[in-house]
């Protein structure tokens, strides 16, 4: 993943809210973001994934689907429904 340019015209780093209950996963989107500056959050579970969305509001959420305590596809309809974060990709 690129850095996204600002308009001002320098690189703008992301906040990114990874969702998984696989600690391996999160590791290897660590290891492929490092040395990119982004800002990246982990979530393991759907329930965490809500509150740290609406808490931090990232740029993008990379989410499992198959999520203990609350599916995946159950977040991802939560968060469509706020206006908060409904525009999150």
């Amino acid at each position: 993943m690129m850095p996204v340019p600002a308009i001002s015209g320098e690189i703008r780093k992301l906040k990114l809210l990874v969702v998984d209950d696989e600690p391996m996963v999160v590791r290897s989107y660590r290891r492929a973001n490092a040395g990119r500056g982004h800002d990246l959050q982990a979530a393991f579970d759907g329930a965490e994934a809500l509150r740290m969305a609406v808490e931090s509001l990232p740029d993008a959420i990379v989410l499992d689907l198959g999520l203990p305590k609350l599916d995946g596809r159950d977040v991802i309809v939560e968060l469509q429904r706020s206006a908060a974060t409904s525009g999150i990709p």
